[in-house]
């Protein structure tokens, strides 16, 4: 899939709330896009009850659950885009792959992302990312320039994913936030 850009729109407002790819949109590779809708509409429910009924007013109830519909997919939406990216993968990625594949508790920790029950970042870890580094290091004995410039690429983009975890809160003073695709 080509031209296409991820956001995260402005979700609530004064008796209305955006739900699923309207609010929020993200690479469609790891098939998040209804999951996201009924978890998002599940919690929305739960707000606008509190919000009628309770003390903090449904304008508060839609703005604290706009927060969490951030929090919620914001790591997701960057592993999506990383997984969904076009062109070759990474040779340390590919270690990565293929020790999750190897792997019944790797396996069950990515189930568990893709549930929503663990965030991205508590499985492909720092740890786990320097670990199948320094294997593709040593067994690439060919491509160690590959693999250098790879490893700096997925440092950078860690790190700057890392910066751009708070940008949500910036949502809040804006209409959208238009986040690039690539």
């Amino acid at each position: 899939m080509s031209k296409w850009h991820g956001y995260f729109r402005r979700s609530a407002g004064p008796g209305w709330a955006l739900c699923g790819d309207a609010g929020h949109f993200k690479d469609p590779t790891l098939g998040q896009g209804i999951s996201d809708a009924l978890r998002q509409v599940d919690r929305l429910a739960g707000a606008v009850e509190s919000g009628l009924g309770g003390g903090l007013g449904l304008d508060r109830a839609l703005r604290d659950w706009w927060s969490w519909r951030d929090r919620d997919a914001y790591e997701m939406y960057w592993l999506s885009q990383q997984v969904g990216a076009a062109g070759e993968t990474p040779l340390i990625v590919q270690e990565i792959q293929q020790r999750i594949a190897g792997d019944r508790q790797l396996q069950d920790d990515l189930f568990r992302v893709l549930n929503h029950d663990l965030a991205p970042s508590k499985l492909f870890s720092t740890g786990l990312a320097l670990s199948a580094a320094a294997r593709t290091f040593a067994v690439g004995r060919g491509h160690r320039r590959l693999i250098v410039r790879q490893a700096a690429d997925l440092v950078a983009t860690a790190v700057a994913n890392k910066s751009r975890s708070r940008a949500p809160a910036s949502l809040r003073r804006s209409n959208q936030l238009e986040l690039p695709a690539a």
